[in-house]
């Protein structure tokens, strides 16, 4: 399973940048985000336009992507084969 992106937090608004994920969360992220939930965050002299709350992503990453990977990987387990 792909680990839980890292929290940034500039002048108390938590928040994380959906570019900096891996590939497949990001699609997954992305596909599963409302698109009015993406904001712009200007840190020091950059504008960084791909945010999100922090707290929009980790109830994603928590609920959704681990359905979604328990699910991917459950038929493998039953059955105990190993992918590699």
């Amino acid at each position: 399973m792909d680990q839980k992106a890292q929290e940034q937090i500039y002048r108390g608004i938590h928040y994380m940048r959906i570019s900096l994920l891996h590939d497949e969360q990001k699609e997954s992220f992305i596909s599963w985000l409302p698109h009015d939930q993406i904001i712009k965050i200007q840190v020091e002299n950059e504008i960084f336009v791909d945010c999100v709350q922090y707290h929009h992503y980790e109830h994603w990453f928590d609920n959704i992507m681990k359905i979604q990977t328990d699910i991917a990987t459950e038929p493998n387990e039953k059955f105990g084969i190993s992918i590699q």
